[in-house]
């Protein structure tokens, strides 16, 4: 990586250090202006490697749609829950058809990456049985909210299953941002209807900013 990429990831970093803070401080204007530079950032980052990189009607304009709708669910979510988490969902979709329009282009069939039904059931089933069990409530959102982990869950597990199947860093990186941004839902869940402390709070934020780093990263390489 060049020295303006390298640039671009310590002042990211910083500000993602700057919101461990902001998050759990009182400071709404400045929360929400951390967050909107961290968003703006990766989204920002992507567009111009996008630009100027690849054809604007080629399967890459999937992933930056995706990215698009990821930084839109970020912003709106400073002030609606639920109108975030819809625009999340459209990104989280959106990944998902990206990843399987990836397969041909990375040479694979659905008989190489079958397996990530597993990593998807290992993942969302014990979540169905917890919020069965009472031992989280989702507060008469369950159906929505179980839709939304299962759209995410759907491109994070499909991403862990590409990362390792294929040693391109593009997908490498592709692969783990994904996974990654899953877990953060996970992590979002437990804070809002389980635990509502500072930990899953900071998770939340390290896992899904790392993540959408390193899909922008991503948008470096070509296939």
């Amino acid at each position: 990586m060049n020295c303006s990429i390298n640039f671009f990831i310590v002042a990211y970093a910083i500000l993602l250090g700057c919101y461990f803070y902001t998050r759990i401080g009182n400071n709404f204007v400045l929360r929400a202006t951390n967050k909107i530079m961290l968003s703006s950032m990766f989204m920002l980052f992507a567009l111009v490697h996008y630009i100027n990189h690849y054809n604007v009607i080629g399967h890459q304009g999937i992933a930056m749609a995706g990215v698009i709708f990821a930084f839109l669910g970020d912003i709106f979510l400073i002030w609606s829950f639920t109108t975030g988490g819809i625009l999340f969902m459209i990104s989280n979709i959106i990944f998902f058809i990206y990843e399987l329009v990836l397969l041909p282009v990375l040479n694979l069939s659905f008989a190489d990456i079958w397996w990530f039904i597993i990593i998807l059931a290992a993942l969302y089933l014990p979540l169905i049985v917890l919020v069965n069990k009472k031992w989280i409530h989702l507060n008469g959102k369950t159906i929505p909210l179980l839709f939304y982990i299962f759209t995410v869950s759907l491109h994070g597990s499909l991403g862990i299953v590409l990362l390792s199947l294929s040693g391109l860093t593009k997908i490498t990186l592709l692969g783990l941002g994904l996974a990654l941004f899953m877990v953060s839902d996970y992590f979002i869940i437990l804070n809002k209807f389980k635990y509502n402390n500072n930990i899953m709070q900071w998770c939340n934020s390290l896992t899904y900013f790392v993540g959408l780093l390193l899909v922008a990263l991503s948008f470096i390489y070509q296939l």
